[in-house]
């Protein structure tokens, strides 16, 4: 039998760390519980995928905890309506994950779990029907495993790339792949469960994802998130909430750099032990701006 803990889900719920105010393990156990409480949403995903649409934040462990450990279509926020509409056709799509804000971007009548009231409630819309269902009176997790268990080879998470023009851009990550991807980004970044990381880049994206999601819940650490992000704004939290580490692209460090420049040109006044960025490298001149501004220096995720 599978350790259970070869799931996503599972294995980041296993070691109790924090996502915004919520412990990893009550996030994962409200998707199931939102599961088991749903037929009609069990029916809509009967043989399909599930997809996720949502913000960066706590309901997005949830949504991955109700996939039921299948392939979760992962949407971009800022994707066009029509590319919507071609990844779910393409991935084959029963349900999405969603909020009241994004769900109006959706094929109309397409079956929909709102999660704006996550963890506590969900509305499942499927078959011109709509129920509330509660998830906070779940009970807890028994999660008995090896939490270095390698993971299932079934699929875990699947992206596209843009432009869309066929299914040849599809991405397939199975809880293996992520799992190992997540392992090996908490080693690299010696992350541990003193940590406080805050989340930049967008759940969507595999690389925000496993950097800012998966490695420091597997760590036990804290995750704080931000639903969209502002330079101004993920300074305030650097400086205030004794963040130790954050992950971005070249151009979120680059707003980062101006943003400091805007205020004084100096931002020490921060627990940062750790900046790494994804993608295509800053330039040399922001890393160099970055560092005389902040004492610390971008460093590659891979």
């Amino acid at each position: 039998m599978p350790d259970p803990l070869s799931l996503l889900p599972f294995a980041l719920a296993a070691r109790r760390a924090r996502l915004d105010t919520f412990e990893s393990q009550q996030l994962v156990a409200a998707g199931l519980t939102l599961l088991q409480r749903s037929a009609l949403l069990v029916r809509a995903m009967s043989g399909r995928r599930a997809g996720i649409f949502l913000p960066t934040g706590p309901a997005f462990l949830t949504a991955l905890a109700a996939c039921e450990g299948r392939g979760a279509l992962l949407i971009n926020p800022l994707a066009t309506i029509p590319d919507i509409a071609w990844q779910l056709a393409d991935a084959n799509v029963g349900a999405v994950f969603t909020t009241k804000v994004f769900a109006p971007l959706l094929p109309a009548e397409f079956p929909t779990v709102l999660l704006d009231e996550s963890p506590q409630f969900a509305h499942v819309r499927a078959r011109l029907r709509s129920t509330r269902v509660e998830l906070g009176t779940h009970h807890g997790l028994l999660l008995e495993g090896d939490r270095d268990a390698e993971g299932q080879d079934e699929e875990c998470i699947v992206t596209y790339g843009t432009p869309l023009v066929s299914a040849s851009m599809r991405v397939s990550l199975t809880h293996r792949d992520v799992l190992a991807m997540g392992h090996a980004t908490a080693g690299a970044a010696a992350m541990t469960n003193a940590d406080h990381v805050l989340a930049l880049l967008p759940y969507s994206q595999p690389s925000g994802f496993i950097e800012a999601g998966v490695a420091p819940l597997l760590a036990g650490a804290r995750v704080s998130t931000m639903e969209q992000f502002h330079a101004g704004t993920a300074l305030a939290h650097i400086a205030h909430e004794q963040i130790t580490l954050v992950s971005g692209n070249a151009s979120i460090f680059a707003a980062l750099t101006e943003a400091i420049d805007f205020r004084d040109g100096d931002f020490r006044n921060h627990q940062l032990r750790a900046c790494r960025w994804t993608g295509t490298p800053p330039t040399e001149f922001v890393q160099e701006r970055f560092y005389a501004r902040t004492g610390v220096t971008l460093q590659p995720a891979t």
